[in-house]
This record gives structure tokens, sequence and C-alpha cells, in this order.
């Protein structure tokens, strides 16, 4: 199965192919938009998005946000990420953006 991985201290793995996230063989269900998102800052580690990228790349041009609609999105990944003991690796780089850290930070 053809796949990023995002997390190297467990086997981990993103399917673009199945829109499918896996750690240690298990599957972490993320609908579209968590999916999205997960993928988006995983597959461009340190790379910072200001909100209004994410918004615009995520949401669409045409969305119209509500104040906590990342926050929210955001704080499920997490979750569900540290359900399975896997610390989450999306920073947020405050007054800028968030960013999946990298491996040797």
């Amino acid at each position: 199965m053809y796949g990023v991985p995002f997390f190297h201290g467990a086997a981990s793995l993103i399917s673009v192919d199945f829109r499918k996230v896996f750690v240690n063989a298990q599957e972490i269900q993320l609908p579209r938009r968590e999916f999205d998102l997960f993928y988006l800052l995983a597959a461009n580690p340190g790379r910072v998005f200001t909100q209004e990228q994410l918004y615009q790349q995520i949401w669409g041009y045409d969305y119209v946000p509500t104040e906590n609609s990342l926050h929210s999105c955001l704080r499920r990944i997490r979750r569900k990420l540290e359900a399975v003991k896997v610390p989450c690796s999306i920073q947020n780089m405050r007054g800028v953006g968030y960013c999946f850290l990298r491996e040797d930070t």
C-alpha cells in the first residue's frame, strides 16, 4: 500500500489512495476534513501554514469559517492520535499558524 510515514517512533502510515491513517497496524478513523488537514500538515513537515491557508486549502475559498472550525478539527485529530499513544506533532506557532514538527526537532 502506498503511503506517507508520519511518525518514526511507531509504525505509521497515511494511505493517500485509500484516505486512511494507520498507527501500529490500527486504523485511525478520520473524516474527510480531518484527514485532509492531517495529511496536508504531515506531508509538509516543518512548513508553517497560516489559518487562512488552511481554511482555503481544506474548506475552500467560499467557506466562511466559524471561530472554532479549525481548532475543533485539530483537537479531534490530537485526541484520536493520543488515544493510540502517539503524540501529536501538530504545533501551534503562536500568531502565525500551524505546522507538523519534523522528527529531528
